[in-house]
């Protein structure tokens, strides 16, 4: 990945993102906006992470749940 390799010689990078995918680069700091302000916090603890863990290890019903038409959740 281009972001890890720069980073390797020294870039820094400030990136707004939602996807697992690059809160997951090695050695990132992860920092936290929400409205107790900001934080630093493990890749484990982000919203992102725990939203695909869980549409991964419960696929199916989450599927039925949102795509059931109607109307009940």
């Amino acid at each position: 990945m281009h972001i890890v390799n720069m980073a390797k010689r020294g870039a820094q990078f400030i990136i707004a993102t939602h996807s697992p995918i690059l809160l997951g680069v090695p050695e990132a700091d992860i920092v936290s906006f929400d409205e107790s302000g900001m934080a630093r916090c493990a890749y484990e603890d982000t919203e992102s992470y725990r939203v695909t863990e869980l549409f991964i290890n419960h696929r199916g019903a989450l599927l039925e749940r949102l795509l059931r038409e109607d109307g009940e959740a």
